[in-house]
């Protein structure tokens, strides 16, 4: 067994003790470490990792998963408008519509990915507690119901299979394009039906950062020396964070400054770094 193996084992085994705590001692505190591993913004940055230190074509996947998964859980929330339970029972402050629950989605669209990415058991074990650590959060917060933690789960592994699928079937580049009409889609519906939130707009600009994705890259960028992958990286970080707080400024700067993030992550960072061997 190889030595990133038993290190993904480890993490799996480490997520599995922290939801056997939780459960046992129903602690907040432990309750919202599982459910952090839920977060959009966690995801993306995973995604990045991937993107320049393993395989661009990979990275590509799991940021049109992430998209995706956001965007219609958002349009099916609002939609569907269904409750959460009620806020005298809640133990963190949470906003919106309950069903379906978007931390599970978004956790399940990836990790689900993830395996279909790599398929060795060790990811499907730490995918499987990722995916029902969040899910259980969410119902130990008392923030949603069961129901919405099941609809969440089974939305996002449509994603993922979706993702998957176009991917195999048409190549990337293709699936970028179906990914970010989809979701753009998604967001202009969900617009239309009252959302506005912050992270729609900013899921819209990543959609529309999709079809920049070019395949060249993905062929370059593995050859090209570590060292400058971890440049790129950092780089990426550094300046999604001075973007991140612009984004929240108004709808449309979020749009652009998540549109620009991806065109840096997914075409000009790479291009550049990865043309320099």
């Amino acid at each position: 067994m190889s030595k990133l193996n038993i290190i993904v084992l480890a993490i799996a085994f480490t997520v599995l003790l922290v939801i056997v705590a939780a459960v046992v001692t129903d602690a907040v505190e432990l309750w919202i470490i599982l459910t952090m591993l839920g977060s959009e913004s966690a995801y993306l940055v995973l995604s990045l990792l991937a993107y320049y230190l393993y395989r661009p074509s990979q990275g590509v996947r799991l940021v049109a998963a992430v998209v995706l998964a956001g965007t219609l859980v958002i349009l099916a929330k609002h939609v569907l408008n269904m409750p959460r339970p009620p806020p005298s029972l809640w133990r963190v402050s949470v906003s919106g519509p309950g069903f379906p629950s978007g931390h599970t989605c978004v956790a399940t669209a990836f990790w689900v990915e993830v395996y279909l990415a790599v398929r060795s058991l060790p990811y499907v074990l730490l995918s499987t507690t990722v995916i029902l650590g969040v899910g259980l959060s969410r119902i130990g917060l008392r923030v949603h119901y069961p129901r919405d933690v099941i609809g969440g789960f089974l939305l996002g592994f449509g994603v993922a299979l979706l993702v998957y699928l176009a991917s195999s079937r048409l190549g990337e580049k293709r699936m970028c394009y179906l990914v970010s009409c989809l979701a753009t889609l998604a967001a202009v519906l969900a617009y239309h039906v009252g959302a506005s939130r912050f992270e729609l707009w900013a899921l819209l600009g990543l959609a529309l950062a999709l079809p920049l994705y070019s395949e060249k890259v993905d062929s370059i960028c593995p050859r090209t020396r570590l060292w400058k992958r971890m440049v790129a990286v950092t780089l990426i970080l550094a300046i999604a964070l001075v973007l991140s707080k612009i984004a929240r400024l108004t709808p449309l700067t979020s749009t652009a400054s998540y549109l620009l993030m991806g065109m840096l992550m997914l075409r000009i960072v790479p291009e550049k770094t990865c043309s320099a061997g």
